[in-house]
């Protein structure tokens, strides 16, 4: 049986992982349109913390929500347990602490504090996106956020992911303003922008697809519209994915790719 995956960032991959490790004997084709450092997966910090107000959609219901967090309970089991594990280095997953500046009153407290770690409160004006995470070798700066026009309305271009002079002077600006050491004036290794495609909500169910060219449909499961939550949410989401491939395969065992 051959699978195909269209997406090679962290969604893509996790999924791509979780059907290869519960059913060896199926072949698997990754197809990218993006490789490499051009993947949004590559230049993301890669931190875990979901908030549901980082939430695509602006209304979702109780059963939307009581899956976003099976999805992030899922996730956390995933990176804790590589993370305390002999192959943590290997894999890239381990415990740091992160520190994020902003201003909440103890009714408003940061999702992430409910399902690990511990929240500190300082007084501290908001800047949600200035972020300074630490590697073994380099930090990441950032960000920066600039909304786009829907792709429909408008197609994404070469400008819409060019590094901008003006978008690092200013982040560099702000982490002076806010880390006092130099760190903005620190030799910069590599600039990154990418894209993170939004959509109206996650979209994670069956579709049956009928080619002109065959008799029998194909089954698409979509899963993708996580946002800047892919790292978050790719794990749980990839679980119920390969749910869904295996009811597929169980409802329909002459599908052979």
């Amino acid at each position: 049986m051959k699978v195909g995956i269209i997406g090679s960032g962290i969604i893509g991959l996790s999924t791509a992982f979780l059907i290869k490790e519960n059913h060896s004997n199926v072949e698997i084709l990754i197809q990218s349109d993006k490789k490499n450092v051009m993947v949004t997966s590559y230049g993301a910090a890669g931190i875990f913390r979901p908030d549901p107000k980082l939430l695509p959609g602006s209304e979702y219901d109780q059963d939307q929500f009581n899956d976003f967090i099976r999805w992030c309970n899922a996730g956390r089991e995933q990176y804790w347990k590589l993370a305390t594990s002999w192959n943590s280095s290997n894999t890239g997953v381990y415990f740091h602490p992160t520190y994020q500046l902003s201003e909440y009153n103890e009714f408003d407290r940061p999702f992430i504090s409910k399902l690990c770690g511990k929240t500190v409160f300082l007084d501290e004006e908001e800047r949600d996106d200035t972020y300074c995470y630490t590697g073994k070798e380099s930090v990441i700066l950032g960000g920066f956020r600039e909304h786009l026009p829907p792709v429909l309305k408008r197609p994404t271009t070469d400008d819409d992911i060019r590094v901008s002079p003006e978008s690092t002077k200013d982040i560099l600006q702000r982490i002076d303003s806010t880390w006092h050491g130099g760190l903005g004036n620190s030799p910069i290794v590599e600039e990154w922008t990418g894209l993170r495609p939004f959509r109206p909500s996650i979209k994670l169910e069956i579709e049956w697809y009928q080619p002109e060219i065959t008799c029998e449909p194909l089954p698409i499961i979509h899963n993708y519209g996580h946002g800047s939550m892919g790292v978050a949410l790719s794990w749980g989401t990839a679980i119920d994915t390969l749910k869904l491939f295996e009811d597929v395969v169980k409802s329909s065992p002459n599908i052979h790719t």
